[in-house]
């Protein structure tokens, strides 16, 4: 029965990768009548190039990437120590995990319910307790 926990840990998984590769490597083209742009300390004049993510700003960059993996590597863990003790019940760490990375989808609205609230609504899943046999 943990198959289905470990599907969405998985999942969690492939979905936080798609994340960040989005994050590095999606240029976003700045609006329309922008003459200019300062970034990392350099100055983009005329039309101003169309950025990564990363290349914007690595701060939020590294802290979407750090807070993905940490929710991932403690839903793994916390998965990993249910199997081991056959424990049925609520996976507390990995359901924390996914909350946390919930709350901080708020800061991103659209852009982070897209990635850290469905990478945190997977993780929850992965911490659902087994049904008992």
């Amino acid at each position: 029965m943990g198959t289905r926990r470990w599907i969405f840990l998985v999942l969690a998984l492939c979905w936080a990768l798609l994340s960040v590769v989005i994050i590095l490597r999606y240029h976003l083209k700045e609006p329309a009548g922008t003459t200019s742009i300062t970034t990392n300390g350099h100055t983009y004049y005329g039309r101003p190039p169309a950025l990564t993510l990363e290349e914007r700003d690595p701060f939020s960059a590294a802290f979407i990437t750090v807070a993905l993996s940490v929710g991932l590597l403690v839903a793994a863990a916390d998965l990993s120590v249910r199997q081991m003790t056959r424990r049925r019940g609520w996976g507390v760490p990995a359901v924390a995990a996914g909350v946390a990375l919930m709350m901080i989808s708020l800061l991103g609205l659209l852009w982070g319910l897209a990635g850290f609230g469905v990478t945190g609504a997977l993780l929850i899943l992965s911490g659902w307790p087994a049904k008992p046999a």
